[in-house]
């Protein structure tokens, strides 16, 4: 599958996607998810811009409680900010290509593990299971008014 660097004239298109998703990803405006893209130490998309995954190093200046919670725990990580694959693609195998193109730039690059979260309130057991196959485990639990999380980790090589 072919990934490319997320830029500046994808936003709009993405933020469609990614608003397709809520609450399963969290919501954003333009702005906002220009701010991830830069700040991001791996940001790809698909050519047609229906997949993206955007995700931050250690040591970024990031509002999110989430990313709080895993920097509080590990030094060496890059942290899924978001993942959305449209419907239409679901079960083709685009989501987990571009987790493995994550894995493998990320364990080049020397980073020792992937965090992300995933809900379970509001529930979305659907990702559970497709992150444990990709060899996440949870790592805890954080909660808020807004939902619940599990806090998941996996090791690279």
């Amino acid at each position: 599958m072919e990934f490319r660097p997320i830029d500046d004239a994808d936003l709009d298109d993405l933020l469609v996607l990614n608003q397709s998703f809520v609450p399963h990803v969290g919501p954003t405006d333009r702005e906002r998810l220009g701010w991830l893209v830069e700040h991001a130490c791996w940001a790809r998309t698909t050519p047609a811009r229906d997949a993206f995954l955007i995700a931050l190093p250690p040591g970024t200046d990031y509002w999110s409680p989430n990313y709080a919670w895993i920097q509080a725990r590990w030094r060496d990580f890059a942290y899924v900010d978001r993942i959305a694959v449209s419907t239409s693609l679901q079960g083709t195998g685009v989501g987990r290509a571009l987790y493995e193109a994550l894995f493998a730039d990320m364990a080049a690059a020397g980073v020792g593990r992937i965090t992300c979260e995933v809900n379970t309130r509001p529930p979305n057991p659907a990702s559970i299971a497709f992150h444990e196959r990709l060899g996440f485990r949870r790592a805890g639990v954080r909660g808020d008014a807004k939902g619940t999380v599990a806090m998941m980790s996996r090791p690279l090589p």
